[in-house]
C-alpha cells in the first residue's frame, strides 16, 4: 500500500511538456526577432550615392557581424532543445526550473549582443556577451544531463541518441568557455570560433553514429 502510494506521488510529479515547449519556442522568437532592433537604416546627410549608402553600411558591419552571430547561435541552441524535447514527454519541477534559468539566458542575448555592438571595443562589454553563451550553453548540457539520469520523461528512452545530444551539447560548452578565453587575446575575432561550432558538432554525431 505504501509502495502504491509512492508511485503515485511520483507520478503526480512529472508534468506534459507541452506547456514547456510552448513557451520556450516563444522565448527563442522573440529574442531571435528582437536582435534585428540592433540594425539601424543609415541616414546619409548631403549628397545620397550608392558610395555613401555602401561605406555607411560597412561602417555598421560589426552590428550586422553581431546580429548573424546571435542569430545563428540562437538557431542552434533551439535546435537543440527541439532534440531534447522530441523524444521527453513529461518533466517535473526541477527540470521546468532549468529550463526556466535557460529561457531567462536566452532573453538576455539581444541585451549582451548590444552591449558589445555599442562598446565592442571595450573588454567589459566583450565578456558580458561570451560568458553569456557560456551559461546558456552550460545550462542546456546540465538539462540535458538532468533528463538523460530520469529514463521516466521519455517516451522510449534511446540512449545512443541521448549520448549524440549531448555530445553536441558539450562541443557547444568548450567552444564557448575558448572564446570567453580568446576574447581577453584577440578581441571581437575570437567570435569567428563560434560559427565552427555546427561543424564541429556535425562531425562528432557522425562520429558517433559510425561507431554505434
Amino acid at each position: 500500500m505504501l509502495m502504491d502510494d509512492t508511485k503515485s506521488h511520483k507520478q503526480e510529479e512529472l508534468y506534459s511538456t507541452r506547456r514547456v515547449e510552448n513557451l520556450t519556442d516563444g522565448v527563442f522568437a522573440i529574442a531571435m526577432t528582437l536582435l534585428v532592433l540592433n540594425l539601424n537604416v543609415p541616414r546619409l546627410l548631403g549628397a545620397i550615392t550608392d558610395e555613401n549608402l555602401w561605406k555607411a553600411l560597412v561602417a555598421d558591419s560589426t552590428n550586422f557581424f553581431s546580429f548573424t552571430l546571435s542569430f545563428v547561435i540562437l538557431g542552434i541552441m533551439w535546435s537543440i532543445h527541439m532534440r531534447q524535447f522530441e523524444a521527453i514527454e513529461r518533466v517535473d519541477r526541477r527540470a521546468t526550473t532549468l529550463n526556466t534559468l535557460r529561457l531567462f539566458l536566452v532573453v538576455l542575448i539581444p541585451f549582451t549582443t548590444s552591449l558589445n555592438a555599442e562598446y565592442g571595443n571595450l573588454l567589459l562589454a566583450q565578456m558580458f556577451y561570451p560568458i553569456n553563451l557560456f551559461l546558456l550553453a552550460l545550462i542546456t548540457y546540465l538539462q540535458g544531463l538532468y533528463a538523460s539520469n530520469h529514463h521516466s520523461f521519455y517516451r522510449k528512452y534511446d540512449k545512443h541518441s541521448v549520448e549524440v545530444g549531448q555530445a553536441r551539447s558539450l562541443v557547444f560548452v568548450l567552444a564557448t568557455a575558448l572564446v570567453c578565453v580568446l576574447v581577453v587575446f584577440v578581441g571581437n575575432m575570437a567570435f569567428f570560433a563560434l560559427f565552427l561550432i555546427p561543424v564541429i558538432g556535425w562531425i562528432v554525431g557522425k562520429n558517433m553514429q559510425r561507431d554505434k
